[in-house]
């Protein structure tokens, strides 16, 4: 994969430290994983975890400025949640400096 843009690297760092502290403040969660992988030109990034969540997410501050983070370099972000665990997808356009 060619090296990712400086604003690329911060938006992935900052996006996959808000998921897992909320994962820590709101999962009640025994595992959380994170991954990155490069598919068509963009970088995925996934944060899962195991804990129940009987009501989908709410949007907060914590959504909210990942959402903003995906948006600034061009990219989505998505989050799922339920019984079985939450997942936060972001996709960002990969683009070498």
């Amino acid at each position: 994969m060619p090296p990712l843009t400086a604003a690329t690297e911060v938006a992935a760092y900052r996006i996959v430290i808000e998921a897992l502290t909320n994962v820590a403040r709101h999962a009640d969660a025994s595992r959380a994983s994170v991954s990155l992988r490069q598919q068509e030109g963009s970088l995925l990034l996934e944060v899962r975890d195991d804990g129940a969540s009987a009501v989908p997410w709410t949007p907060g501050v914590g959504i909210s400025s990942m959402r903003e983070r995906a948006t600034q370099v061009g990219g989505t972000l998505r989050t799922t949640s339920g019984p079985s665990g939450s997942v936060v997808e972001a996709t960002i356009p990969h683009f070498s400096e």
